[in-house]
């Protein structure tokens, strides 16, 4: 579950990043509303991952994304998302491992358990 920092610190991340491509540079949180595309969504994504952030990060990062999509849209902010094409979705989710099977064996329990505070 997140939280308002969280999705604080989110939509810091997802503002600042800077579109490649463009020149000068130019923050998806400087773009349009209306001139945010899929490119521009999956562009953010694919940043997220090369920073070996994990898949169930940049899937809150996008579920953000398209929750404030969907709010502007309810508002009469935004005529449409990025997110769907028609009424289609236009991006899957990153795939995310089951919280049940986060440790492949008992060593990784024993990494983790030994590295963390014993208090």
């Amino acid at each position: 579950m997140t939280n308002a920092r969280d999705n604080g610190y989110r939509l810091r991340k997802i503002r600042a990043f800077l579109l490649p491509g463009t020149t000068p540079p130019l923050a998806l949180g400087d773009k349009a509303v209306e001139q945010v595309s899929l490119n521009d969504v999956e562009s953010y994504r694919d940043h997220r991952k090369a920073q070996g952030l994990s898949p169930v990060t940049i899937n809150h990062d996008l579920k953000l994304m398209r929750k404030i999509y969907n709010w502007a849209i309810r508002k009469g902010l935004a005529s449409r998302t990025p997110f769907k094409v028609g009424s289609e979705p236009a991006l899957q989710l990153e795939r995310e491992t089951p919280r049940r099977r986060r440790f492949e064996n008992e060593e990784d329990e024993a990494r983790l358990l030994a590295a963390a505070n014993p208090t």
